[in-house]
């Protein structure tokens, strides 16, 4: 009973599913609250916003085999990319099933690392203290 696996059942096709759905409306609200702040960006580049955060839902897809890697990947990604806070979101709640305290505290703080670098990159006002310490960014 070593073994990660003995303690994670398999995901049904509806379970991936539904999580796959929460990860894609979270991602696209965040979307929605940066172009609000910036809404001179060009299609460029909201092309490579939405290819980051697909790039983070592939990783987020692996999460169940390398839970610290993907929750590490993924907030990182979430410095660059507003669609990324979904996939980032699902690997830490992932993350948080093994309860490993400093995993969960090492990924946490890289999120709301990479919040405060994302807030910063974007010049919003941080006066939304409750989704900065979500990670959300905006």
């Amino acid at each position: 009973m070593s073994s990660e696996a003995c303690y994670q059942p398999p995901l049904t096709w509806r379970g991936q599913a539904w999580r796959t759905g929460l990860v894609l409306l979270i991602s696209v609200s965040a979307m929605s609250e940066t172009a609000d702040v910036d809404s001179g960006h060009s299609s460029a580049f909201i092309a490579v916003e939405i290819a980051v955060g697909l790039v983070a839902l592939a990783v987020a897809f692996q999460r169940r085999r390398w839970q610290l890697a993907t929750g590490v990947a993924t907030g990182l990604l979430t410095a660059v990319s507003a669609a990324a806070i979904g996939p980032a979101a699902l690997a830490l709640m992932s993350l948080s099933t093994r309860r490993n305290l400093r995993q969960i505290t090492l990924v946490a703080a890289i999120n709301f690392g990479a919040s405060w670098v994302f807030t910063g990159a974007l010049s919003a006002p941080a006066d939304n203290v409750i989704r900065l310490i979500l990670g959300t960014g905006v």
